[in-house]
């Protein structure tokens, strides 16, 4: 299978001055491929609609605008506008709400249907559990990552900040190359051959592919293959990591990602992953980002010296937005905040190793905690404060009155959702 809709919500439609019809998906239909198509048409009079998006517990998938449907008898002054769909599967928890959203030109915004399902994983279990420390930029992921790399049964890449990150590359080519031929897809063609070793031309952009018997290689044939191959090289690459650090017998591999839907294509691949949401609080992120910046004199994360303090905090706010969606898989996820971290090692790595079933004493929790946070010539360039602990709370005396009202006005529901609101 891999994926099942349970039910289809439409709304009382006497109570707007629309009329919907879906004709992809239907309920409680098993579906075999890997992309769910959601395909239909609405009827208005009175209003037009301009717009629909897909959003899945709050988070924005995709938009499209609506087409004349000429397919669809209708009576002037009414018209019929048409939408069609395709996303994979992975990019869904494995429980999932889908809501679509449609946009009226009278400004109006309103959520007219809702899908509700889950898929299943068509792989077997591995020997190996990937583990992902999923977090935003300056969150304290480092140093996770060297608590994770320093015990025995764990393999990381080898070197600091360890962002060995073949699993985020291997899932931005599956999504590329398979991205439905829209020009508005977050990725571009061009994303494979920015590299100073270029792959060269995409064939999948050709008019060849254009056909419906390619266009179906590529959705069941082409994708499958191309999942079990990931997989295949994913392990023989931490295999291979394990053997080079002697870390023989080794069943776990942690690995730093930043907030996207590739966490969903791994649980997909794996069947069973582990994650560790890092959230720092966002105002200090931000403190942290901007003085990185200016001991580098470097304008990383996104940001650029012409930009406001609004503009960044627009930024942040989409980044931990996409976190959140990624912190909605409870039945694998575990959410550890960084002042947790920095104040209570030893409380918060021992619930690491309990949540990814990972063997410890004292002795090794004790050793872990040590490597972490000794300083050495690494740490002691990505630090922007003396200390971890003076780094919690920085933001009250970073930023003035009116900065920290803009911040709150601002990052608000992010941090009310977070839990750093009083």
């Amino acid at each position: 299978m891999p994926f099942i809709i349970n039910s289809i919500d439409i709304p009382n439609q006497s109570l707007f001055p629309v009329t919907i019809v879906i004709d992809y998906p239907k309920p409680e239909i098993q579906y075999e491929g890997f992309l769910i198509r959601i395909a239909g048409w609405i009827r208005c009079s009175n209003q037009t609609v301009t717009l629909v998006k897909l959003y899945c517990n709050h988070f924005k998938l995709t938009e499209d605008s609506l087409k004349e449907r000429v397919d669809v008898p209708v009576t002037s002054p009414q018209v019929a506008l048409g939408f069609d769909f395709k996303i994979t599967v992975w990019d869904l928890p494995k429980k999932f709400n889908i809501n679509l959203l449609f946009s009226f030109n009278s400004g109006e915004t309103l959520p007219l249907v809702t899908f509700q399902g889950f898929w299943e994983s068509p792989f077997l279990s591995t020997h190996l559990l990937p583990i992902f420390v999923n977090s935003v930029g300056r969150s304290g992921s480092s140093l996770m990552m060297r608590l994770m790399n320093a015990h025995e049964n764990i393999v990381c890449g080898n070197q600091p900040p360890y962002e060995l990150k073949l699993t985020r590359y291997l899932a931005n080519f599956l999504n590329l190359l398979n991205n439905d031929r829209k020009n508005n897809y977050p990725f571009s063609p061009d994303d494979l051959y920015l590299a100073e070793n270029k792959i060269g031309y995409n064939p999948f952009f050709n008019l060849d592919f254009m056909s419906t018997n390619m266009i179906n290689w590529c959705e069941e044939v082409w994708m499958h293959q191309w999942l079990t191959c990931t997989q295949s090289m994913i392990i023989d690459l931490y295999d291979s990591l394990a053997k080079d650090q002697s870390k023989l017998m080794v069943k776990s591999f942690a690995e730093k990602v930043y907030p996207s839907t590739h966490i969903y294509n791994m649980n997909f691949i794996f069947k069973e992953i582990k994650q560790i949401i890092l959230v720092r609080d966002p105002r200090d992120n931000l403190v942290s980002r901007l003085c990185f910046n200016k001991i580098r004199n470097k304008d990383d994360f996104g940001f650029s010296k012409n930009q406001s303090l609004e503009s960044y905090i627009n930024i942040m706010y989409a980044e931990y937005e996409a976190l959140i969606y990624n912190g909605s898989m409870p039945e694998n996820t575990l959410l550890v905040y960084y002042e947790d971290l920095i104040t209570k090692p030893e409380k918060i790595i021992l619930s690491i190793f309990e949540f990814c079933n990972i063997k410890f004493d004292k002795k090794t929790v004790e050793h872990c905690i040590k490597t972490a946070f000794e300083l050495d010539d690494f740490s002691s360039t990505h630090m922007t404060s003396k200390s971890p602990e003076q780094s919690i709370g920085r933001w009250k005396d970073y930023f003035d009155q009116h900065e920290q009202n803009l911040i709150l006005k601002n990052l608000n529901p992010i941090l009310s959702q977070l839990g750093y609101l009083d």
